[in-house]
């Protein structure tokens, strides 16, 4: 043991010249120089590449530097390379050199692999341009593995890098594996963060619509994370929903609310408020009525808008407020024949002066 120790230092003394080259090398001497301390002593090369990096006054040469240094296994002065560059510019470019360089480098990408392991989130995010710009299928494997395996806790800054370089890269084509990491991490992983990422793979561009097989390709993604994790399923519905999915997200209605299910039917409140003015005396009419849906839409506000016009107004000696009556309706199916939203829409208007009176209309049923 004390031998070795012994032998390890007298190696460092006998290469302590190179270290010293480097201080009046510069571009290809210097690599070239860093090489052969590498070759000589690698302990040595590791703690003593800040000198090197010091000396590199261009960032092409910086970057030839540091990759000779993970093409030995030298990767912790590198991982935290970026954080040492106040320069924003040089350091998108030294990372972006690296990203380059991956396709032709099994070495970058262990790299990779390794900064993700063992760098804190500030750290491993410093790389984000370096992996967006690795295109080798071996990486590509490895960040669909990661997505895959998200990690159990709510948020994780490095897991929310390689998620948009992952959904980055592969648009569409991520949400068959962006759906198994949300069903993995949907009770105590970042499930939010992965929904996200699912939004984004078919984004489209500026001023443009989702095409119909991304639409298709996101809702199939979307509803298999609903039923695989049927507590989760509400927030599967409101993607659907905020993307124009109702169709899809009326889907999810029985697992969301079995309860409500009443002989193939779910029961809604459609409502109509008739509003005027009364010899001085500001008066509403809520007329409403219940909708029976048959789960094939998430919703009956359409429904609500399109009937009161059949329905009788009772303030017609009234100056009336407005060209239309106002159309409400439920957001979900009722429990209740909808009572309790019948009473805060009657609030809101008794607190806004009016003397409100209810007007029940006949069911209408939509199949």
């Amino acid at each position: 043991m004390l031998l070795s120790l012994l032998l390890g230092f007298a190696q460092a003394a006998n290469c302590s010249y190179l270290v010293k080259q480097a201080g009046s090398a510069k571009g290809k001497n210097l690599i070239q120089v860093y090489e052969k301390l590498v070759a000589c002593d690698k302990d040595t090369a590791t703690t003593e590449f800040e000198t090197f990096m010091k000396r590199a006054n261009e960032i092409d040469t910086l970057s030839k530097l540091a990759n000779v240094a993970v093409q030995a296994d030298i990767f912790d002065p590198i991982w935290k390379l970026p954080g040492n560059l106040s320069d924003y510019t040089q350091r998108d470019e030294l990372v972006r050199s690296f990203g380059q360089l991956c396709s032709d480098s099994p070495k970058i990408i262990s790299f990779f692999q390794g900064a993700y392991i063992a760098l804190n989130d500030n750290d491993f995010g410093n790389w984000d341009v370096g992996l967006k710009n690795c295109t080798s299928p071996d990486f590509a494997t490895w960040l669909e593995t990661s997505i895959k395996a998200p990690p159990q806790k709510s948020y994780s800054d490095k897991y929310n890098t390689i998620l948009k370089v992952y959904t980055d890269q592969r648009r569409v084509e991520s949400l068959d594996a962006l759906a198994e990491a949300a069903i993995v991490g949907a009770e105590n992983g970042p499930f939010n963060d992965i929904l996200n990422a699912m939004d984004d793979a078919v984004k489209p561009g500026l001023g443009k619509k989702i095409s119909p097989e991304d639409q298709s390709s996101f809702d199939e993604a979307m509803l298999k994370v609903a039923q695989a994790v049927p507590q989760k399923a509400q927030a599967v519905a409101d993607r659907l929903i905020s993307s124009g999915s109702n169709d899809a997200a009326a889907k999810l209605l029985p697992t969301l609310f079995a309860d409500r299910l009443e002989n193939g039917y779910f029961s809604y409140v459609g409502a109509a408020l008739e509003l005027a003015d009364c010899e001085g005396e500001k008066t509403a009419v809520i007329h409403y009525n219940i909708i029976k849906e048959s789960g094939k839409a998430w919703g009956v506000q359409s429904q609500a808008e399109s009937q009161w016009s059949n329905w009788k107004p009772k303030l017609k000696k009234c100056t009336k407020e407005g060209d239309s009556w106002i159309a409400l309706s439920t957001p979900d199916p009722t429990a209740d024949s909808g009572e309790d939203w019948l009473k805060k829409v009657e609030k809101q208007y008794v607190d806004k002066g009016y003397k409100v009176s209810l007007k029940k209309e006949k069911t209408l049923t939509v199949n």
